[in-house]
């Protein structure tokens, strides 16, 4: 994390309730989380197998986090996995400007991988109550966002890798990242850039703190209201 995490929860007294990260890698934050939050559960979220796997050891120590071996992004399609010989910028997108800002990366191999969306996965491992939500998948953070907006729903805050250039190919721009961040009601209170690298970490809040029984209110009433509309049309 570029960003010090430390300095946010006491500069916004972040009141976190459950942590999601998608691209966990090895689970480098989990320290800092657990000094920070350490009643709280976490699910981790690792695209790589041979990396999940390593990760899912290492936490077997706590029985409040979770590990979930699952590629995320806006649908449900069957796409490439590229690893990266450093582990840590392997991507469902291919290279772009980060061959040249990071010359030593490459993909070394890859492998097929049927992707998911947040939501789904919130709905089928029941994190769907986790407040705190981190992103680091190199480039793919919009799909992450456009397949997650009923689970954003129940977010107050969101940590995100952001990309200034296009470091890898397809990825969502900064500007546009943070316009449908807008749409979703957050705004962006702290933004870190290595500007000759062109990325950088940005940390978002909810403009208001959710208000949870109106979300669970209003999902239970969407298939009333969308019974209610049918009806009007015939």
């Amino acid at each position: 994390m570029l960003l010090d995490l430390a300095q946010l929860h006491k500069k916004l007294d972040l009141n976190v309730r459950g942590i999601v990260h998608v691209g966990a890698h090895l689970g480098q934050e989990y320290k800092r989380y657990r000094e920070l939050f350490p009643d709280q559960k976490i699910t981790w979220i690792e695209g790589d197998p041979v990396i999940c796997e390593k990760l899912a050891r290492a936490m077997q120590h706590d029985d409040k986090v979770n590990c979930l071996n699952a590629v995320v992004s806006d649908t449900r399609q069957t796409l490439e996995f590229f690893r990266a010989n450093n582990k840590q910028s392997s991507s469902i997108l291919p290279l772009g400007t980060h061959r040249v800002v990071h010359p030593a990366v490459c993909y070394v191999d890859s492998f097929s991988v049927e992707t998911i969306t947040l939501d789904e996965l919130a709905r089928s491992h029941g994190f769907h109550q986790s407040n705190f939500l981190a992103m680091d998948v190199q480039g793919a953070e919009g799909k992450v966002v456009e397949g997650g907006r009923q689970f954003l729903q129940g977010v107050d805050y969101i940590y995100s890798e952001v990309n200034r250039d296009e470091l890898y190919v397809g990825c969502t721009p900064l500007d546009s990242f943070e316009t449908m961040l807008g749409d979703l009601g957050f705004t962006r209170v702290e933004l870190m850039l290595h500007n000759h690298l062109g990325w950088g970490d940005a940390f978002y809040v909810r403009r208001e703190p959710t208000n949870r029984f109106r979300t669970l209110l209003n999902q239970l009433m969407r298939p009333f209201f969308r019974i209610m509309a049918e009806s009007s049309r015939r």
